[in-house]
């Protein structure tokens, strides 16, 4: 069996053949991306290690990456990685040389985090539905979610049913939706108070239904329609028929990972879990069940032995390269001179020889094509590893089914270590070991998944009752001109643009042609086209689009915990 590792709610499962099982979770279909991996899998390789520009053995480049760490004290040296790929060898178990050595790590804020710890605060884990309760559901509500284009597989259960979308445009699931509402960006903890505030003036809610109900009832009383509509650019009509809506279909509410990377979006996650809370209906949302699955990640990344000297922020880590705090910097499973803030200074400072920049990747990135050395990494069609997803509940044992083209990320960290001289309990542990052990919550051995391929882990969804207890009043978003991204349908992120290419315009309400987008952290020229789908005061890129530089407008600024509210990038604009 194999399974698409790429950060993606579907984690899709294929046969030796690499066609998609008929069965759940992946239900006989996949998306562009699986469609197109074998081709990819051949294209913008990276086949030989880099080292300062020229092609090198691998214990060349091995030596100069323990070379320059000895060198520096760890708190100068950072490892970055996220969800490129979600094996658990491949994401979790590297960081287990970095924190041997006392590295710093970043805080893997710049995705979901945000989201996990709002919703952990109210219901005590981000847990939620999962396959079979949204071929439960009669309704969905889907809050920042493009998930016809990034959550396939969810939206094959979805689609026949009625389908209500609050987005900040008309986005390819807005405009198959029954029901549409587009709102000013930053603004849906007020959407979600205005909700609750008409369900329960209606007596079609109950704040009894949440613990420590008078604070939540203060922040309604705090509150008019009049004053959320304001706010949100809906009308109060709209307001009261998206509360009628959530009364009369009660919908599992979908809460997208873009609402965490908003300005107040930890608290907007918080206030819009609780709709469902105040109708009675429970935990009936989604956002991610990663932490229902029972995996010890932290045992994978050694932190029950080892710690990092530090914890940098995603958000932060292209201004503390700026700075001179981080002058090593060793990069996987992510391409940071393109996702993260300013990321565009790490590839300066690597050019310039003010960074020490170390890539393992397995195709040629922006990050790659700035490193001082890169060292090749097989694709998970070439490797073993186990991978798990965050929507359904299997675990995968995926086996290669591809020649294997470079070293894997635990022979590479073993091959760092050997170097460095490094006798560490964390390093020696055999790798699968520490699988084994990690998989104990589970309620799985890596003996059956190795037998059975593909296994159903039972979820494991706490009974507490929701608390308002912590909810604050939403904070009021600055009038302005926005910059969002929204999901692209051939790509992830950045991934995959050497096989279809990627928008080169961003989409605006107003404007046609040549703009100039300016922060306080820089400007960028870029091409934008005309459309009715994006409301006034509203730049739509695709994620894709991250290929033209955006980032590097994008402010370090960091949410809650630590989240960079990407999606409330507020810019100035100057026309030819």
């Amino acid at each position: 069996m194999i399974a698409c590792t790429r950060d993606c709610y579907d984690t899709c499962v294929f046969d030796d053949n690499f066609r998609p099982i008929k069965s759940e979770p992946t239900f006989g279909f996949t998306c562009s991306r699986g469609n197109a991996d074998l081709r990819r899998n051949e294209s913008n390789r990276l086949l030989s290690p880099i080292v300062h520009g020229r092609e090198a053995s691998l214990e060349e480049a091995v030596r100069e990456i323990v070379r320059t760490v000895k060198s520096l004290r760890p708190e100068e040296i950072l490892h970055v990685e996220y969800d490129g790929n979600q094996g658990l060898l491949t994401w979790y178990y590297p960081a287990r040389f970095w924190n041997a050595v006392g590295s710093a790590s970043t805080d893997y804020s710049i995705c979901s985090s945000e989201g996990h710890a709002a919703l952990k605060e109210v219901w005590g884990c981000s847990c939620g539905a999962g396959v079979e309760e949204f071929r439960r559901a009669r309704a969905f509500a889907l809050w920042g979610s493009n998930a016809s284009v990034s959550f396939i597989h969810g939206w094959h259960l979805m689609k026949d049913k009625y389908k209500i979308v609050v987005d900040v445009w008309k986005s390819e699931t807005a405009r198959k939706a029954e029901k549409s509402y587009v709102i000013k960006p930053s603004s849906d903890g007020w959407l979600a108070l205005g909700v609750i505030k008409v369900l329960v003036s209606r007596g079609y809610g109950d704040l009894s239904n949440v613990e420590e109900p008078e604070r939540l009832k203060e922040l309604i009383d705090r509150v008019t329609v009049t004053d959320v509509a304001e706010v949100t650019g809906l009308s109060e009509e709209d307001i009261v028929e998206l509360a009628e809506l959530y009364h009369y279909y009660e919908p599992l509410t979908v809460i997208g990972f873009a609402i965490g990377r908003t300005f107040d979006g930890f608290n907007s996650v918080r206030l819009i879990s609780l709709i469902p809370a105040v109708l009675g209906l429970g935990r009936w949302f989604y956002y991610s069940n990663t932490y229902t699955l029972g995996i010890d990640f932290d045992y994978l990344r050694g932190l029950h032995l080892a710690r990092p000297s530090r914890v940098v922020g995603m958000a932060e880590v292209g201004e503390e390269v700026e700075k001179g705090k981080i002058k090593a910097l060793f990069v996987w499973n992510s391409n940071p001179v393109l996702t993260l803030p300013l990321g565009d200074r790490i590839a300066e400072a690597a050019q310039e020889g003010r960074l020490f920049l170390a890539v393992h990747d397995p195709f040629v990135t922006e990050t790659v094509k700035a490193a001082s050395v890169a060292i090749p990494a097989p694709t998970y069609l070439e490797k073993h590893d186990v991978v798990y997803g965050y929507w359904h509940d299997y675990l995968v044992y995926n086996e290669p089914i591809r020649p294997k083209k470079g070293i894997t990320e635990p022979e590479l960290m073993r091959a760092l270590a050997k170097e460095y001289g490094l006798t560490h309990p964390l390093v020696e542990e055999d790798p699968w070991e520490a699988v084994n052990v990690a998989l104990r919550g589970t309620g799985v051995t890596l003996e059956e998944l190795r037998e059975k391929k593909v296994v159903k882990v039972k979820r494991k969804v706490p009974s507490s009752r929701p608390t308002a207890k912590s909810v604050s009043m939403p904070k009021r978003p600055k009038d302005g001109v926005y910059l969002v991204f929204s999901s692209h349908p051939t790509s992830t992120n950045t991934q995959f643009t050497e096989v279809y290419g990627y928008p080169k315009e961003l989409l605006t309400n107003d404007y046609e042609g040549s703009i100039t987008l300016m922060t306080d952290f820089g400007e960028l020229t870029v091409q934008v086209r005309r459309s009715e789908l994006v409301p006034k005061g509203v730049i739509v890129a695709y994620k894709p689009s991250l290929k033209l530089g955006l980032n590097k407008i994008v402010p370090p600024l960091k949410g809650r915990t630590g989240t960079p509210p990407i999606n409330s990038t507020q810019v100035e604009l100057r026309k030819p």
